[in-house]
């Protein structure tokens, strides 16, 4: 798709965070490539999370219509993934 007919962009990551006795979800927007976040390891926890990327594109048959591109990127730090937000993601 190109860069021009992209009228916005819409970039979350969702990911797990402990936070004392709980793991809560944390969400971060960006319209970027590179989605700069805090993230703080507990005990080892590991790094599990998804990445939405919705891209809103013009069509020129319909000007006053947008499509809308859905992406979703499940990411975890395992070798073999364990991710307990992928069925969340379809």
């Amino acid at each position: 798709i190109p860069s021009s007919q992209i009228d916005s962009r819409d970039v979350t990551l969702v990911y797990l965070q402990k936070e004392k006795d709980s793991i809560i979800y944390k969400e971060v927007k960006s319209n970027q490539n590179i989605i700069q976040f805090d993230y703080k390891d507990f005990d080892n926890l590991s790094f599990v999370g998804y990445i939405s990327d919705l891209r809103f594109i013009k069509i020129d048959s319909l000007p006053e219509k947008l499509l809308v591109n859905r992406t979703y990127f499940a990411i975890d730090s395992e070798v073999s993934t364990n991710n307990t937000l992928i069925e969340l993601v379809k």
